[in-house]
């Protein structure tokens, strides 16, 4: 009877719960009925989740575009996705794949080796996990600023994955690196999903909204190209965005070899 008042007078629940939400936030207000088998898997208990859905349902917070259940951005607020790697940046696989700081003078940082190749190599029998690893591996370390894909100019493309933690932070520019890691954050992640949401048409190829999309977040003007503030720009950020967007998996049909389509929340809220 509380909840069916609660609803009734301010279209929300009182007190949603926390898990539920949190759950949602971090998997871009949006769910499938496979996202759901797989936090099950992974031991979290989905009841709380669906009696959120119904009362969002029942409070017109829900809309079903194909086979997810999509929040309003009214009752949800989109948050950097959760991801997790079993892969720690000291391992000593991965130090093994890691140039040192000063490997190329000219070129000073501490690099990733053919990355791919190495998580080919750790599942032979099994591409597809393969292809996750790796991908959840990049995810998780560029969320936590450790790992970082930088150029300052659009023209020279980075050498690969470059390790900005540690001894590999002593390079000319760290200070650069580290100020555009504000753009990954959850304000400015749910800015740009915003942006792809009023761009992109779901279940389609990708488009180049999402590049167009972290100019602007870093003060681009995309009419002219310059720099409207004064702070430093990653021209690649959308390369960090892609690996982030892989690894929570909204994309349809994406691998090693293939694009993918786009799905919520990476299109158009209806």
């Amino acid at each position: 009877m509380r909840l069916a008042v609660c609803l009734a007078l301010f279209a929300f629940p009182c007190a949603a719960d926390p898990v539920a939400l949190s759950f949602f936030e971090r998997n871009g207000c949006v769910a499938s009925a496979g996202d759901l088998t797989v936090a099950q898997t992974e031991g979290v208990d989905v009841a709380p989740i669906d009696a959120f859905v119904t009362a969002q349902m029942a409070a017109g917070h829900v809309v079903e575009q194909g086979a997810y259940t999509v929040l309003s951005p009214e009752i949800c607020t989109i948050r950097l996705p959760d991801i997790q790697t079993e892969w720690r940046l000291d391992a000593p696989e991965i130090q093994a794949i890691t140039t040192t700081v000063d490997d190329e003078p000219e070129f000073p940082g501490c690099f990733l080796e053919d990355v791919t190749g190495f998580f080919e190599r750790q599942y032979p029998d099994d591409p597809a996990r393969a292809y996750d690893e790796w991908v959840r591996f990049i995810a998780a370390h560029i969320i936590s600023g450790d790992v970082r894909f930088f150029g300052d100019s659009p023209l020279v493309t980075p050498a690969t994955w470059q390790v900005v933690t540690g001894a590999c932070a002593n390079v000319p520019q760290i200070d650069a690196i580290r100020a555009t890691h504000r753009y990954i954050s959850d304000d400015a992640f749910a800015q740009v999903i915003a942006t792809l949401q009023a761009n992109d048409a779901c279940f389609q190829e990708r488009s180049d909204s999402l590049r167009d999309a972290v100019l602007a977040l870093q003060g681009i003007d995309l009419a002219t190209g310059s720099a409207t503030g004064d702070g430093p720009v990653n021209a690649w950020l959308d390369t960090e965005y892609l690996i982030i967007f892989l690894a929570a998996d909204w994309f349809i049909g994406d691998s090693l070899t293939e694009r993918g389509m786009t799905r919520p929340p990476l299109c158009g809220w209806p």
